[in-house]
């Protein structure tokens, strides 16, 4: 990614607010609105040598609606003249119950128009939510650097305040690796964190055991090879309990052909 793909403070934390917005809209304009009202947006700091970007993930199955993003959220970009040609300024990574595949998306300004260009490699930029039945995440390319991220989480975090006022039943968790900076309370707050709480344990136990023949059998009934993923693994099992979004690990995405329509529904 390039040097000229930065945006100032004000600006990326409007950008970031545009996709929650576009994300809380989107969600509404399904027949089950209930449902679609009960779910978590996460906005996730990656860390890079010198920058962060931003990814955004609504964590819930959604109206994949590509002219209301581009008009949400970045046409305004273009407008502004922040938007180079023929670069990259998102990357998409989609999930839909109904097919059980994953999708990978390039979006970039070519020839006065936005392309799509469909990726395979993109899957490693993403935090991996394979034990979500239906998401859509969006990572924005423009670099947030090490000495803007403070005025930029305080910036964003009344953002959310804000946001989470209007949109009560949602849950919105803002942060970085195992570094959380801003999360609300909902209705399901307390099953998350006992959840949590359970598998981090759990996760313990099989770290700190000394009895290898013990942990390595651990590992391979859950199917993974350390103890991070293992907890992973527990939390998305317990959650599977309490919420029918969330699916078990062994459910893999795979790969399809097709290309986003504007009345898609993911």
């Amino acid at each position: 990614m390039n040097e000229e793909l930065v945006l100032s403070v004000e600006l990326l934390k409007n950008t970031v607010s545009k996709v929650l917005v576009y994300f809380i809209t989107a969600s509404t304009l399904q027949e089950n609105v209930e449902r679609a009202t009960n779910y978590e947006l996460k906005i996730e700091l990656l860390k890079n040598e010198c920058f962060y970007m931003v990814q955004v993930t609504n964590c819930g199955s959604i109206i994949w609606n590509v002219v209301l993003l581009l008009d949400t959220v970045f046409n305004p970009l273009v407008f502004a003249g922040l938007v180079p040609s023929d670069i990259a300024v998102a990357s998409f990574l989609i999930r839909c119950a109904k097919e059980k595949n994953g999708d990978a998306y390039n979006l970039q300004f070519c020839q006065n128009c936005w392309v799509f260009e469909r990726q395979t490699h993109l899957e490693e930029l993403f935090k991996n939510y394979y034990f979500l039945d239906d998401y859509l995440s969006i990572v924005i390319k423009y670099k947030l650097f090490t000495e803007n991220l403070k005025e930029f989480k305080s910036s964003l975090i009344k953002e959310l305040i804000h946001l989470q006022q209007n949109n009560t039943s949602i849950k919105l968790m803002f942060y970085c690796g195992n570094e959380i900076f801003y999360t609300n309370h909902t209705e399901l707050h307390d099953d998350f964190r006992n959840c949590r709480l359970l598998s981090s344990a759990l996760a313990t136990v099989v770290k700190q055991s000394l009895n290898d023949e013990f942990r390595e059998t651990c590992l391979n009934l859950l199917k993974v090879d350390n103890s991070y993923d293992a907890e992973t693994v527990i939390m998305s099992k317990l959650l599977t309990t309490i919420n029918e979004n969330y699916v078990r690990p062994e459910r893999k995405a795979s790969t399809k052909n097709n290309e986003p329509d504007n009345d898609q529904e993911e």
